[in-house]
């Protein structure tokens, strides 16, 4: 059965976020805010976690785009594990499917209290509007059809 992610969970976590914690750009002064790029902020606050196409247009939802902006980006290793730690579940979904790219080592300890969670999640795939299960999303992303999905062509 599905388990909620405890507090206890996140001793594997952690160490991944501490790693992010230096994610600004090396002009970053000590003390200052980092340089998070716009595509962050998107992720960061995501109410929906969106497959790469959504609605009756199949149009490219932002959520999606900010995802594959920051693949592109020579921080996105840093910046998804920044966002682990900080960003909505959504946000954080997105998070572990851009480090199933980044860092395949690391995703192997980031994913595993996903997989147990019971935690609900909105999400739109398609058409469809509905709650998921975060287990069911996390197996999806560990099994790389929904990160692969969510890259692109």
């Amino acid at each position: 059965m599905p388990r909620r992610i405890w507090p206890t969970h996140l001793i594997l976590v952690i160490p991944l976020v501490l790693m992010a914690a230096g994610c600004g750009d090396s002009t970053t002064q000590p003390g200052s805010k980092p340089d998070l790029p716009e595509e962050y902020a998107t992720l960061k606050d995501a109410g929906t976690f969106k497959g790469s196409r959504v609605g009756y247009g199949g149009m490219t939802p932002p959520e999606v785009l900010a995802f594959r902006s920051l693949l592109g980006s020579s921080r996105s290793d840093c910046l998804y594990k920044r966002l682990l730690g900080e960003a909505s579940t959504p946000g954080q979904l997105y998070a572990l499917a851009g480090i199933y790219f980044t860092d395949p080592e690391g995703f192997a300890a980031a994913i595993q209290p996903y997989l147990e969670s019971a935690d609900q999640v909105e999400t739109m795939f398609g058409c469809i509007v509905d709650k998921q299960v975060v287990s069911v999303i996390a197996t999806s992303i560990a099994s790389g059809a929904l990160p692969l999905d969510l890259r692109g062509p």
